[in-house]
């Protein structure tokens, strides 16, 4: 008979359940738990303080989101990352919010069009001062708003690939925490530019170009040589006509 009466261990089934997988999809996605890494049910309830119980509904439901591979000794390996799966989130990405920008662009009120504008401040701001962890509050604030007119379903996928795009964001000094963050605004600028016109296409354009770039800046470090052809072919649907360049640089196109 368990003698534990830790708060966790008496808290009633599923009470903590939400609280424990938001704890441990943000030290995965963070890497405060490196990619591949084995270890177990017991070990992680120490890690975030809670019963196995919710931590085993937890684990399942980061299963179902591909964040970890569970054994059937209880082990838990945390989801490896790698090029091939980079690019996998990119081309869904490209895929559903290529469409999402399309529809949305073309609805978006005055004061959306003026809110996109402060959102770029607040981005410009924080990228200047290197304030990364301020920055990703607006910036995904600016691309939840181009999307806004998908439906919820669309939203929630939407959602979720930039969380997993995270991972690599803060793995990857090229892309975190490098010098180019006036092409990275710049990139943003021809978004909005583009969504203050009522352009859709451009403003899809200017979406997958910024995608691609941040693949290009990532492959460059991890995988040099590596070619991402699903996400090109991707992209030529959503942005015809659209450049890539083996390089980490920004993008040039002729649209």
């Amino acid at each position: 008979m368990s003698t534990d009466t830790s708060p966790a261990a008496t808290e009633p089934f599923g009470y903590n359940v939400p609280v424990v997988y938001e704890k441990l999809r943000s030290m995965i996605l963070e890497g405060g738990i490196a990619p591949g890494k084995v270890t177990s049910q017991s070990e992680l309830s120490s890690l975030v303080s809670a019963s196995r119980t919710p931590v085993r509904e937890a684990l399942r439901m980061l299963q179902n989101e591909g964040l970890v591979v569970l054994s059937a000794n209880r082990r838990v390996r945390i989801a490896d990352t790698s090029v091939e799966e980079l690019e996998g989130l990119q081309v869904m990405r490209v895929m559903l919010e290529g469409a999402a920008v399309r529809h949305t662009v073309p609805r978006l009120l005055r004061e959306e069009l003026a809110q996109l504008e402060g959102l770029l401040a607040q981005m410009e701001d924080y990228l200047q001062d290197r304030d990364f962890e301020r920055h990703e509050i607006p910036h995904r604030a600016f691309h939840r708003l181009l999307v806004s007119r998908a439906t919820e379903t669309e939203l929630r996928s939407i959602s979720t690939l930039y969380d997993h795009m995270i991972r690599y964001r803060k793995m990857n000094a090229a892309v975190e925490d490098s010098d180019d963050y006036r092409v990275r605004l710049a990139e943003h600028r021809a978004i909005a530019d583009a969504a203050r016109l009522g352009d859709a296409s451009a403003a899809a354009f200017a979406l997958v170009g910024h995608y691609l770039r941040t693949v290009n800046a990532v492959v460059a470090d991890i995988s040099p040589g590596y070619v991402p052809e699903r996400l090109l072919i991707a992209s030529q649907l959503v942005a015809p006509g659209l450049d890539w360049s083996p390089d980490a640089g920004p993008l040039i196109s002729e649209h």
